[in-house]
């Protein structure tokens, strides 16, 4: 797992988004096309869970930005 990992623990929205979006930057990085979801970044084990997303929001991929965003 990255260095960002530890942004996963806890109940941090802010860490989240941090941790998801640099194993993001590592995904497209490495090369690969923009995920489909964030599904996608756990299942090549650059983390280790989708963290849940606080009530009422869901992790949003963004390919505009190239970022996860928090959408309601």
């Amino acid at each position: 797992m990255g260095p960002f990992q530890g942004d996963l623990d806890g109940n941090n929205p802010d860490g989240h988004l941090r941790a998801l979006n640099a194993a993001l930057t590592f995904w497209l990085a490495s090369g690969r096309p923009f995920p489909k979801d964030v599904n996608e970044l756990a299942a090549a084990k650059l983390i280790s869970r989708v963290p849940a997303p606080p009530s009422g929001k869901k992790f949003v991929l963004d390919p505009a930005r190239q970022q996860i965003v928090l959408a309601p």
